[in-house]
């Protein structure tokens, strides 16, 4: 049913390998739905795919400009110009990604992205060293759920409904809870 996503290769530097298809569990889409709900989980799969990107780079950046403040001397708790740079960047980037995938009703609840994690929020979909689900359901003409589970030491969940924005077609994160693999769900203001 799901055969348009096709085994990516990871970026050359790395050892690890992309989410692929075998591993998507979609018994929840009705079969009428396929054509549909795929298309919208590979669009919000590529948004999740660019913010593990983006926050692996900067990670990346993050490290680097603390070891540059530790040769120079500085407090490695003291923000410089260079941190303020990146930080921005990073929002000027995640906000080109984001703002594209959410509903108004989501956008009007934003709040900024948590950044600098490690793992990122995203990063289960590169690496096979964490136990990794992700889920897509859809029952109904109105909602798509994606729900995505990982565990490194600690088991995190993330669900995400998406609604169908009638003027250009494309199904958005309306919704967006975390969890820690009990079943209960809080709600979530970023993605």
């Amino acid at each position: 049913m799901f055969n348009f996503l096709k085994k990516k290769k990871a970026p050359a530097e790395s050892t690890e390998s992309l989410f692929t298809l075998s591993e998507l569990d979609a018994s929840q889409v009705a079969e009428k739905f396929s054509d549909e709900a795929k298309q919208a989980f590979a669009r919000i799969l590529d948004a999740f795919f660019q913010f593990e990107a983006l926050d692996r780079a900067f990670n990346e950046n993050i490290e680097r400009l603390r070891k540059e403040k530790q040769a120079q001397g500085i407090d490695l708790h003291r923000e410089t110009p260079a941190d303020r740079e990146v930080i921005n960047a990073y929002f000027t980037d995640y906000n080109k990604i984001v703002k594209p995938i959410l509903t108004p009703q989501m956008a009007g609840e934003y709040a900024k992205h948590s950044m600098g994690g490690s793992p990122s929020p995203f990063e289960f979909l590169t690496r096979t060293d964490m136990k990794r689900t992700v889920s897509l359901a859809m029952k109904t003409a109105g909602k798509i759920t994606i729900e995505t589970s990982w565990d490194w030491g600690v088991t995190h969940t993330n669900k995400y409904e998406l609604r169908k924005d009638d003027a250009t077609g494309n199904w958005n994160i309306d919704k967006a809870f975390y969890g820690f693999g009990d079943g209960t769900w809080h709600k979530q203001r970023w993605v």
